[in-house]
């Protein structure tokens, strides 16, 4: 769990860092702080701690990822702007990666749990 969690901060640490680069080319300001939805998923986790964390950890980057990969195909398909399509064709290739990283370590702890 701690080396799938690494990963996401470093991709995604590096995904943001190319996306903020965009978009102080481009005059956008990006949000600043989560929304409440992720907000609220993150006070869930807060208060959990063992096994319960980590499929509950698991399960949520599970769906965030399986909105991220279509929130970022459609953006790579159907963007107005060239260098946001082009950003999301490179970013959904990492972001698929990690949806099926998560999808297996759910399963996984899923399975864990049962005692299986």
């Amino acid at each position: 769990m701690r080396q799938f969690a690494g990963q996401m901060v470093n991709d995604h640490s590096r995904l943001a860092d190319e996306l903020a680069r965009l978009a102080r080319r481009e005059g956008v300001r990006l949000p600043t702080g989560l929304d409440p939805n992720h907000r609220a998923a993150l006070n869930r986790l807060r208060r959990m701690r063992g096994d319960a964390f980590d499929r509950a950890y698991a399960r949520q980057m599970a769906n965030d990822h399986d909105q991220a990969v279509a929130l970022f195909r459609q953006q790579a398909r159907n963007g107005r702007d060239g260098d946001v399509r082009e950003f999301a064709r490179r970013a959904l290739d990492t972001l698929e990666h990690h949806r099926q990283m998560a999808r297996d370590l759910f399963r996984e702890e899923r399975r864990e749990s049962r005692g299986y």
